[in-house]
C-alpha cells in the first residue's frame, strides 16, 4: 500500500476542504506553504458589561420589593384570619352563654351566692345595683357601680381554688375594656390602678358575654373584674351574672 505524504495531503486541501487544481497544488508546493486547520475558541469580552451589572442590580431590587410585598400580604392575611376567628369566637361565646347560662349557674359554679364587693353601689328607685346581684343565680338582675374611673367588682370564693374558667353575662349594652384577675389575698379599692394578682383575661371590644379559661396553674380565692378606662371617661361597671368553675 502506498503511503500518503502528509505535506502533500495538506497541500491538496483548500481552506474550504475541497480539492485544488493541479496548478494551484504546484504553486502551493513551490511556495513551501503549509496549511494547518486549527479551531481555537476565542473569548471576547462583552461590550455591555456595565449594562449587564445595572440589569442585575435592577433584578435584585425587584426581587427584594416582591419579597417585601409578599411578606406584608402574608402578615396582613394572618391578622385578618385571626380577626375573623376572634369575631367568630366572640359570637359563639355569646350564643353559648345565652343558651346555657341557667344550666351553668347551678353546675360547678363556685361563685353562686358567695360574698361580693364592688367599688360603689348604684341604687335607684327603678332597680338596685348591689354587688350580690351578680352571683344571685338570676341572670336578669345585674350589679352596677356608679360612673367612676376604673370601677371594680370581686367575689370571695372563701377558699383558694384551682380556677378553670370565668363566665360573665353582661347587660344588653355589652361589656367593654374588661379585665379579669385572680388573687389569693383580699383586693383593695384604695388604688384604682391596682394590677395585683394573676391576669386571666383582658378584652377591649364590645361583647354581651365573656367566657375565658384561666390556664392550668391559676389558683386563687378572689376573682376581680375591672373596667379599665382612662381618667377622662368615667363609666359604670354592670355585671348580670358571674360564674366561676374550678378544675376537677
Amino acid at each position: 500500500m502506498n503511503e500518503v505524504n502528509p505535506q502533500n495531503q495538506d497541500a491538496r486541501i483548500s481552506p474550504e476542504g475541497t480539492s485544488l487544481p493541479g496548478d494551484e497544488r504546484h504553486l502551493l508546493a513551490s511556495s513551501n506553504i503549509k496549511m494547518i486547520r486549527k479551531y481555537v475558541p476565542v473569548l471576547t469580552k462583552s461590550k455591555a458589561s456595565c449594562a449587564s451589572r445595572r440589569l442585575r442590580f435592577v433584578y435584585l431590587i425587584c426581587g427584594c420589593l416582591l419579597f417585601a410585598i409578599s411578606l406584608v400580604l402574608m402578615v396582613a392575611g394572618t391578622i385578618r384570619v385571626n380577626q375573623c376567628n376572634r369575631d367568630e369566637e366572640v359570637a359563639w361565646s355569646e350564643r353559648f352563654i345565652e343558651e346555657n347560662v341557667d344550666q351553668f349557674i347551678a353546675t360547678n359554679n363556685f361563685a353562686l351566692e358567695k360574698p361580693t364587693k364592688q367599688s360603689s353601689d348604684r341604687v335607684t328607685t327603678a332597680a338596685d345595683g348591689y354587688s350580690r346581684l351578680a352571683v344571685d343565680g338570676n341572670s336578669e338582675t345585674c350589679s352596677q357601680t356608679d360612673e367612676e374611673i376604673s370601677p371594680s367588682w370581686w367575689v370571695d370564693l372563701q377558699a383558694i381554688r384551682p380556677i378553670e374558667a370565668v363566665i360573665i353575662k353582661g347587660p344588653n349594652a355589652g361589656l367593654q375594656n374588661i379585665s379579669i384577675s385572680i388573687q389569693k389575698t383580699e383586693p383593695s379599692f384604695a388604688d384604682v390602678n391596682s394590677k395585683s394578682g394573676a391576669l386571666c383575661y383582658r378584652q377591649s371590644e364590645i361583647s354581651k358575654s365573656i367566657i375565658t379559661s384561666c390556664g392550668q396553674n391559676t389558683d386563687g380565692r378572689y376573682v376581680v373584674i375591672r373596667k379599665e378606662i382612662n381618667e377622662n371617661n368615667a363609666q359604670a361597671l354592670v355585671l348580670c351574672e358571674v360564674l366561676v368553675t374550678q378544675r376537677v
